[in-house]
């Protein structure tokens, strides 16, 4: 007898469990969900927006490293070119007077 009443007592708790504390939980899990998600994919974006405007500033600095080095380059180059036509007009007026001298 003892045994028919434990029985019909853990089949009573299994059908309350089943019943109304599963509907319970699935009812939460239903309120929560959407918003731990929306919470979730806000991060995600964030997070991914914020590496994504890191290294676009990074490439920004390497691009405009580069772009100052090429400038500094250009400058350099441009009084090179200066410095020998200052130097190939020397010589021109040197070899003039030479020449004319010698005629």
């Amino acid at each position: 007898m003892k045994k028919t009443k434990e029985k019909k007592a853990k089949e009573e708790i299994l059908r309350q469990f089943n019943s109304q504390i599963i509907p319970t939980i699935k009812l939460k899990i239903r309120e929560i969900l959407p918003n731990l998600f929306k919470e979730e994919i806000e991060r995600l974006i964030n997070t991914i927006s914020q590496e994504f405007e890191n290294e676009l500033q990074q490439k920004q600095r390497e691009i405009e490293g580069t772009l100052k080095e090429k400038e500094e380059k250009i400058q350099n180059i441009q009084s090179e070119i200066e410095k020998l036509e200052s130097k190939k007009r020397e010589i021109q007026t040197l070899a003039n007077q030479y020449i004319f001298k010698g005629v």
